[in-house]
């Protein structure tokens, strides 16, 4: 198809947050879809059926393929979306989601190159992890493949979850009918089905860059606070123990050793037994 200079337009006006895709993706799917690339900026011709978000070097979006990225939403500048970010407690992020019907109303008719009941659908992780996957879906009843996904990454310093920012409005940036200025409203069909779950219906959508949209919305991180080391308790090393030798007090009195005493001691056993040999001699004597 060929892209009228309002289609050019896309890419100064509502996708000049959109950053040219690298080169490497986070993980869109499937990935053996067949594929279509511009011959020029402004000769695009499409697919003669409906599918979505596969060409390769769209003049307004590079590589259609990855078509789900955030940024730090404290950055309202254009530009800044990334396949992965590195994110901290109580920080909001905004996630966006590219939807263009790649199908070529000039080759199959208006009519045939609609998108029945289009559906987008962003799905946030549920565990408490350092590094969580997000993932985005577009679907159509009558697209082939039936449903496209990407996805993007989050990481964080310590364990984490995310959770949809309810209070902040889910947008949609498009032009109506498909032609004049890019305006960006709140997207009636958005529906919170849970804390980590987001439905869009899109309703029928047209075929070519004219129709191609940008769905906005806002997340929240709840990060475990940064652990404190336990105090390991220094290790105290008890002093040897001396076990100190038994003191003998000296007695007051002191035996008397001396040669007098020793001699006492001997002449009196010598007396005992003089006596006791008399005795001895005496009775014998008697008999």
């Amino acid at each position: 198809m060929k892209i009228k200079s309002l289609a050019i337009g896309l890419t100064t006006v509502a996708l000049t947050a959109v950053a040219p895709a690298a080169t490497v993706f986070a993980g869109y799917a499937p990935s053996t879809r067949a594929t279509f690339t511009c011959n020029t900026p402004t000769d695009c011709p499409g697919a003669n059926y409906v599918t979505f978000n596969s060409f390769t070097n769209a003049p307004n979006y590079g590589d259609e393929r990855a078509f789900f990225d955030v940024k730090d939403a404290a950055n309202t500048a254009s530009g800044g979306y990334a396949d992965s970010m590195t994110v901290k407690d109580g920080q909001k992020i905004t996630m966006r989601v590219y939807v263009h019907n790649n199908a070529n109303p000039n080759a199959i008719g208006e009519a045939n190159a609609t998108a029945k009941n289009t559906k987008v659908q962003v799905q946030l992780p549920t565990s408490k992890k350092t590094s969580n996957t997000t993932a985005a879906d577009i679907s159509a009843d009558n697209a082939i493949p039936g449903e496209i996904s990407d996805t993007a990454d989050l990481n964080g310093a310590q364990p984490f979850t995310v959770v949809f920012d309810k209070t902040a409005p889910v947008t949609v940036t498009y032009r109506p009918n498909g032609t004049g200025e890019f305006v960006t409203r709140t997207l009636p069909g958005a529906a919170f089905a849970s804390d980590s779950t987001l439905n869009a219906s899109l309703g029928d959508m047209k075929g070519c860059f004219n129709y191609a949209s940008i769905i906005t919305v806002t997340a929240i991180v709840h990060m475990d606070a940064t652990p404190v080391p336990p105090v390991t308790p220094p290790v105290v090393t008890p002093p040897a123990v001396t076990k100190a030798k038994p003191t003998v007090a000296a007695p007051t009195t002191l035996p008397n050793t001396g040669a007098g005493d020793v001699a006492a001691i001997a002449a009196g056993a010598g007396l005992a037994g003089s006596f006791g040999y008399r005795r001895f001699l005496s009775r014998r004597l008697a008999k």
